[in-house]
């Protein structure tokens, strides 16, 4: 069987095929470990002003229009772990659609999502950061150690810097080689490509 798709079509099937890698507790674990919180005197987090005057609670969930958080609010850590969980997993949908319109043809591994993810959660988003957005799609470590680290008031984001580099800099994961999910031709002259599917299984 074969299936002809647009590139627009064949880009977002690959995002779709990356399972949701935010949803990992080693990755949970390490943004806890970084992101700022309050606490009251019985351990529950309350909301509190960010540096921007935004009401936030747990560890950065920030009021939005569909979040409720007010002066006043207390949560228990279960629930600051769920709310961080959703959060990462609407930043690393923002981090995948950034880069099918940024880098059309261009997809991403675990290492390369989460690492951007976690940039776009602490900065709201990743234009603030092109070189080292661009040296992590196109795998260039070198660069990518260069223009990794942040900034705050003009000072640096020493502890949130190290731990990013010991996590995702320090040693880069050798991706396995593995059979190829599916075949595929080149674009054709229409912009299309003819895709020779193989058994893919999903996540349900």
């Amino acid at each position: 069987m074969k299936l002809v798709i647009t590139e627009e079509q064949f880009n977002k099937m690959i995002m779709l095929i990356n399972e949701v890698v935010s949803e990992d507790e080693s990755f949970i674990d390490y943004i806890v470990s970084v992101e700022g919180k309050v606490l009251d005197e019985k351990g529950l987090h309350k909301a509190y002003k960010d540096s921007k005057g935004i009401w936030t609670i747990g560890y950065g969930h920030a009021k939005t229009g569909d979040s409720k958080v007010k002066p006043g609010l207390k949560i228990s850590e279960k629930k600051a772990r769920e709310l961080l969980k959703k959060d990462l997993i609407k930043f690393e949908g923002k981090v995948k659609d950034y880069v099918n319109k940024k880098f059309p043809g261009k997809t991403m591994n675990n290492h390369q999502i989460q690492m951007l993810t976690d940039f776009a959660f602490n900065l709201g988003d990743l234009d603030k950061f092109p070189k080292f957005v661009k040296s992590v799609i196109n795998k260039d470590w070198e660069t990518a150690k260069k223009n990794y680290k942040r900034y705050a008031g003009g000072k640096e984001l020493t502890d949130r810097n190290k731990k990013f580099f010991d996590k995702f800099l320090k040693t880069i994961p050798t991706e396995p080689k593995t059979e190829p999910l599916y075949q595929i031709q080149t674009p054709q002259a229409d912009n299309t490509r003819v895709v020779q599917p193989r058994i893919l299984n999903f996540k349900t």
